[in-house]
């Protein structure tokens, strides 16, 4: 059965009463037309209409059988239009939709069109779905979801190896009840910190060298330089370690080694004055 014959079709008006997504009873209130977009060019259904008194919104059951519940665009469009606006603008995506497919999709059309998909997560699951169930833990849930899109959508394939690969790192419902920062913006404020003072133009860090300035950095940042300097410095009478030479301050220098060279290797000299 094709989209056309099923504008004649009354058989979505079964029952005079439908259940609504806020819980309340919509009631019957006749059929509705709307355009709908398709790959073959718009079309107008009729659909039986269900309006709720409760939320005071309106129930199509036509249009969740068919994929086009909240939008005008069918399953086809819809799938054009992330592919064009992924890529282009929204006006450009227009036009390229026109240019390649003949089909007709205004730019507010598209924009709308990606918050549909981007408010689905782009496989037909809600995003606010997705993160409740990876909040609450249920990371199966999450993996089986994924799996489906694994050998169509190279996206869900790179997210399932992610979070697979990861599960342990993600038990988020026992690190909070450890009482442990689960969010990644500390750590990513302590990289920015550090990096500041680290990439630099022509800077060359040994570990040693990144950990001395990691620990002053810290230091600045938390307030506790002047402790830090009071701690660090040496007493009256007391050696100061040279970590660098192996020695103290006080002891003898000493004497400079001549490099020792590999196998038959010299230094390169330059040309005589004689």
């Amino acid at each position: 059965m094709g989209l056309r014959d099923l504008d004649p079709d009354p058989s979505d008006h079964s029952d005079s009463t439908v259940a609504c997504a806020c819980g309340a009873t919509a009631r019957y209130a006749g059929r509705r037309p709307k355009t709908f977009i398709t790959v073959l060019g718009p079309l107008t259904l009729e659909r039986a209409y269900y309006h709720c008194d409760a939320c005071r919104t309106g129930v199509c059951p036509r249009d969740r059988a068919l994929g086009m519940h909240a939008t005008s665009l069918s399953p086809g469009v819809l799938r054009m239009v992330g592919l064009a606006a992924s890529d282009f603008s929204f006006a450009a995506a227009s036009d390229l939709l026109w240019e390649l497919a003949a089909v007709r999709v205004e730019t507010k059309s598209v924009r709308r069109g990606q918050g549909h998909l981007r408010r689905r997560g782009g496989l037909g699951r809600p995003v606010g779905q997705g993160r409740a169930e990876l909040d609450a833990g249920r990371l199966r849930a999450i993996v089986a979801a994924l799996r489906i899109h694994v050998e169509t959508t190279p996206e869900a394939r790179k997210c399932f190896h992610y979070v697979f690969g990861n599960r342990h790192r993600m038990r988020y419902p026992q690190f909070r009840a450890k009482g442990l920062c689960v969010s990644s913006g500390v750590v990513e404020a302590g990289c920015k910190q550090l990096g500041a003072r680290l990439k630099r133009a022509g800077t060359r860090w040994t570990v040693a060298g990144a950990n001395a300035i990691t620990a002053l950095r810290c230091c600045i940042l938390s307030g506790r330089f002047e402790d830090s300097r009071s701690r660090s410095r040496p007493r009256s009478g007391s050696t100061m370690p040279n970590a660098a030479a192996g020695r103290t301050s006080a002891g003898p220098r000493p004497a400079a080694r001549a490099p020792r060279w590999p196998g038959n290797a010299r230094p390169c000299r330059g040309p005589s004055n004689a």
